[in-house]
């Protein structure tokens, strides 16, 4: 089955797969009671996802196990929400959720005991969120019956009630939150230019490069093609102020990453050429080199931020590609393909039928 890219998803797995993020949101968001109980530089985030297949366009999740201090454990579990509008039967995704949670933590065992669940749903779109916090509220239950039907409550975190102001954190937090707030607005290139802002004026740039190049391509796939220019014209301008390189597209910027590398490559290839070859010769082979090394880097980087993997195919076929040209066109695509096989299907028109 074809893996399909979410941005949502992958940008939500990215920002939290930093430890000091996770950690970051849960002292500041979960409810002070709570965290009282918490070590929280004992929170350990799982790599698994209970969304079913057909519902991770509307749904993200997130597993984090915490030590309390009474030395037992804690599973906190985030279900986030990537629509516009609430989903009423969003308290029935994540019994069931829950469910699959303790059903792996008891696998291979006769009984065991479990350990209790924090439910958060994190929640950034337009609309209102309506709907009830409790599982019981799926239903109409008499008084009488309460205390036999099961239920539970979530901690709703919802981005849309809150101002930048009260939107706070470590720098990569803030940063994430204040986009998904303005993902969906008519005024995200705006807001885009103040998050940028923040982070160029605050923050190392070794530290910070890649993180940055996250948040470009994340709001990239987002966004109608036609804004492209113009977003790529004021993150020139902003980071160019913040002392980074700047970049004609977006493809370009990431390149950047790698180009050191594609030149100390090239250079030693060239060494070796020239050796053999003249020197003159090897100096222009070691140059080319290098260019189609960083491009190729660039096009491989790009696919693995926006969709999570790139198949074992790409390599030997970029590779197989000796136009500086055609890899740059191919960098345009691994930036505005809507897949990896529609990217694939471009890298086809490009490599021979034999390594394909």
């Amino acid at each position: 089955m074809e893996n399909v890219f979410y941005p949502h998803d992958r940008f939500f797995k990215e920002v939290f797969s930093h430890p000091e993020v996770a950690k970051d949101f849960v002292r500041r968001y979960l409810p002070t009671d709570v965290v009282s109980h918490l070590n929280i530089d004992s929170i350990k985030l799982h790599k698994d996802t209970f969304v079913d297949h057909n519902l991770e366009e509307r749904f993200s999740d997130l597993l984090l196990t915490v030590d309390r201090i009474d030395g037992n454990s804690l599973y906190i579990y985030v279900l986030i929400e990537h629509k516009s509008e609430p989903e009423p039967m969003i308290a029935f995704h994540l019994d069931r959720y829950m469910i699959k949670i303790w059903e792996q933590e008891g696998k291979g065992k006769n009984s065991w005991r479990l350990h209790p669940i924090l439910p958060v749903v994190f929640y950034h779109g337009e609309r209102p969120w309506t709907v009830s916090c409790e599982f019981s509220g799926l239903m109409f239950v008499p008084e009488e019956l309460r205390p036999y039907v099961p239920n539970f409550q979530y901690l709703l975190f919802d981005l849309a009630t809150r101002s930048d102001e009260e939107i706070e954190g470590i720098l990569k937090l803030r940063i994430a939150l204040l986009l998904f707030k303005y993902i969906h607005k008519v005024n995200l290139i705006a807001k885009l230019k103040e998050i940028l802002t923040l982070a160029v004026e605050k923050e190392n740039k070794n530290e910070l490069s890649f993180f940055l190049w996250t948040v470009v391509l994340y709001v990239y796939s987002n966004v109608d093609k036609s804004m492209h220019d113009t977003i790529n014209r004021e993150v020139d301008a902003t980071l160019k102020r913040g002392g980074y390189s700047t970049m004609t597209t977006i493809a370009e910027y990431l390149v950047n990453k790698g180009k050191e590398e594609g030149k100390l490559e090239g250079k030693l290839e060239g060494k070796l050429e020239g050796k053999l070859e003249g020197k003159l010769e090897g100096k222009l082979e070691g140059k080319l080199e290098g260019k189609l090394e960083e491009k190729l880097k660039g096009i491989k980087t790009t696919l693995e931020i926006r969709f999570g993997f790139v198949p074992a195919s790409v390599d030997p076929r970029l590779k197989s590609i000796s136009s500086f040209e055609t890899l740059e066109e191919l960098f345009k695509q691994s930036v505005t393909s809507s897949s990896m096989s529609e990217f694939l299907m471009e890298l086809d028109k490009y490599t021979p039928s034999n390594i394909r």
